[in-house]
């Protein structure tokens, strides 16, 4: 499964969520070679994870 979260050589879900930028997310999203709504779904959970660690003050 990870094989499918490599882009442009990284894995950028192995990093920790403090370590993921904008640019990783966008790369990866425009990258990956899914239907748009696959990619929408992952966006909604990927946003949910990122809102919440905002608000647990894991990232700024």
């Amino acid at each position: 499964m990870l094989e499918e979260t490599r882009i442009r050589g990284s894995l950028i879900f192995t990093k920790p969520v403090t370590a993921i930028t904008e640019a990783d997310l966008k790369d990866w999203l425009i990258d990956w070679d899914r239907s748009l709504k696959t990619k929408a779904n992952y966006h909604g959970l990927i946003y949910g994870v990122f809102g919440y660690a905002v608000v647990a003050r894991l990232k700024p």
